[in-house]
């Protein structure tokens, strides 16, 4: 396992450092990071949003609409509104 670790740092020119229990193998690690160029990073994160319902939202808003204009009980206020003018 070890080799093979070495391989990958070395095609990839990378560093293979054993890290034990002891601080010598983090110590120059640790090291490694200093020494490497400092840059800011700078991200912009864009959300993207897939509206899927709006349709069914307008039929439920008209089917709504219509049961209210349309009911057949008895309201003080649409009382006088008469859409089918035929008397039953």
């Amino acid at each position: 396992m070890k080799n093979i670790l070495k391989k990958i740092a070395l095609s990839t020119n990378g560093n293979y450092v054993r890290a034990s229990n002891s601080n010598i193998g983090l110590d120059e690690i640790f090291n490694g990071i200093k020494k490497m160029k400092k840059q800011d990073l700078e991200s912009t994160m864009y959300t993207e949003y897939n509206d899927q319902f709006q349709i069914f939202a307008a039929i439920a808003l008209f089917l709504l609409l219509a049961d209210f204009i349309i009911m057949e009980r008895k309201n003080r206020r649409l009382a006088n509104i008469r859409l089918f003018k035929f008397n039953v």
